[in-house]
């Protein structure tokens, strides 16, 4: 009662301070979400195991909207990681040789017997590096049809928010009715290693693929005197010399 002195209030968590108006993130929060991101829990069964540990749990929808700067940063670090992989593979001679495959989020890239329409929506590329021993991923590339917030706006009444980048925010690079091409994955990954002054000597592909040759042509693009080798994969190849 004789003394006035007040002391100040103190956080007693990091904040990390975002150029835009708004409550800024805390460290640990950022943390959960980035590592939610990389795994398979998800937001709705980390909010039970948190209240099952008597801890509250934030909300999903706020989880949600945090994700999409986390991911946004993950795909950054990722991407400058693997062109620091490409370099550090690619020597002073600035010649890779990678070996490319596509998978895609179904078991098949048929079409749909009811529709006529392919029924793989996502499909993602991924480069690797055959030089150092270690496998590097190099590039990748992504190829998707679904947009939820376009969706979204459509069953509002939305007719403008056509998709792909017809709208703020759109996600999908491909249209609904067209076909993922797995010659514009390897034209997008050979783009991505031409552009860090890289060129490719050998591309090792399926015997069914067209990867190599969207890769031949983004490097002959950038250097028309290079000639990219395309080899055959010994697995693909055995099944086919077999049949």
């Amino acid at each position: 009662m004789n003394c006035s002195f007040v002391t100040p209030l103190f956080k007693l968590y990091k904040e990390i301070r975002k150029p835009g108006r708004g409550r800024s993130a805390a460290v640990q929060n950022l943390e959960l979400n980035a590592a939610v991101t990389s795994t398979s829990i998800g937001f709705k069964k980390l909010r039970f195991l948190l209240a099952a540990l008597d801890l509250s749990p934030p909300s999903e929808s706020g989880m949600h909207q945090m994700s999409q700067t986390v991911c946004d940063k993950i795909a950054q670090l990722s991407s400058d990681d693997t062109n620091q992989k490409l370099l550090q593979a690619s020597g002073l001679q600035k010649n890779i040789h990678i070996s490319l495959d596509t998978r895609y989020n179904t078991s098949g890239i048929r079409n749909s017997r009811i529709t006529g329409l392919p029924i793989a929506t996502q499909s993602t590329t991924l480069a690797m590096e055959k030089q150092t021993g270690k496998n590097y991923i190099v590039s990748a590339f992504t190829q998707n049809k679904l947009c939820p917030k376009g969706a979204l706006l459509r069953s509002k009444g939305d007719q403008t928010a056509t998709c792909p980048g017809g709208h703020t925010g759109c996600i999908a690079n491909v249209n609904k009715l067209e076909s993922l091409s797995e010659y514009e994955s390897g034209h997008e990954i050979g783009r991505n290693i031409a552009g860090a002054d890289v060129t490719v000597a050998c591309c090792t592909t399926d015997g069914d693929s067209r990867l190599h040759k969207g890769v031949a042509q983004s490097i002959q693009e950038a250097n028309r005197s290079h000639q990219v080798k395309c080899l055959a994969d010994l697995v693909h190849l055995s099944q086919t010399q077999v049949k």
